[in-house]
């Protein structure tokens, strides 16, 4: 029985291109913060709505070589202690980010500057202030 071993010294998991989200792409792990506009107004999200978006950002399936309108809903992680912005439209079918956001296969992106990820059943305005 032979059996061979090998090992890429890489943190990147192994994906294929018809089948890439959001969380490919940015390593919510290191989310530390988040604040929202949406109808409901700006707000901060409590640690439990965070924990929510980043459940819901990373299942996020990429729109290669695609374009939309956005800009009513504004989102802002802060991640590993840098700012980065996501807009979307209300009730909008997809996000827009920028590629300085993607940390991780960036080798797997198309050349454009900004990117979008469709949202599927997630609705941005069903996200309200809470206290902590």
């Amino acid at each position: 029985m032979l059996m061979s071993f090998s090992c890429t010294g890489t943190n990147e998991k192994t994906v294929t291109n018809n089948d890439l989200t959001f969380g490919d792409f940015v390593d919510f792990e290191k989310l530390d913060s988040a604040e929202m506009t949406n109808n409901s107004g700006r707000f901060k999200l409590s640690n439990k709505q965070i924990e929510k978006l980043k459940d819901e950002l990373s299942e996020m399936a990429y729109a290669r070589n695609f374009s939309a309108k956005v800009g009513a809903i504004s989102i802002t992680l802060l991640i590993d202690g840098k700012k980065n912005y996501i807009s979307s439209a209300t009730h909008g079918d997809y996000i827009e980010v920028h590629r300085s956001m993607v940390t991780q296969n960036i080798s797997l992106l198309e050349t454009s500057d900004w990117l979008y990820f469709k949202t599927g059943e997630v609705n941005f305005d069903n996200y309200k202030k809470e206290n902590e």
